[in-house]
């Protein structure tokens, strides 16, 4: 009985193979020379102390976050944790206090 097995037309060179294979690889796995997308606040970004006064009575963690110049889950960490630097009101969405972040920045 004849053998249904798979095989090559032509002998394999199997260090070719692997050269070809390895290239393949590094050309495929690039993503750590590609500079991802940069989501950090650049420093021009953060608003300054007159702006944080222009701010309405309260603000969103997020935006409280900016301010800091921490992250917003960084901040979110530290309101669920009570350990906020700033008064935070919770009427289902967490607020933070504007006069609160201005004593806060000013005291920096």
């Amino acid at each position: 009985m004849e053998s249904t097995a798979w095989t090559s037309a032509r002998p394999v060179d199997w260090g070719t193979f692997m050269e070809t294979e390895n290239a393949r690889h590094e050309t495929a796995n690039l993503s750590h020379m590609i500079a991802p997308r940069d989501r950090r606040v650049v420093v021009k970004d953060l608003p300054t102390l007159d702006d944080v006064r222009s701010w309405p009575a309260t603000v969103d963690v997020a935006r409280a976050a900016l301010a800091l110049g921490i992250s917003r889950s960084q901040m979110y960490a530290l309101v669920k944790s009570g350990q906020a630097p700033v008064k935070v009101l919770d009427y289902g969405a967490k607020r933070v206090v504007t006069a609160s972040l201005v004593r806060l920045l000013e005291a920096a």
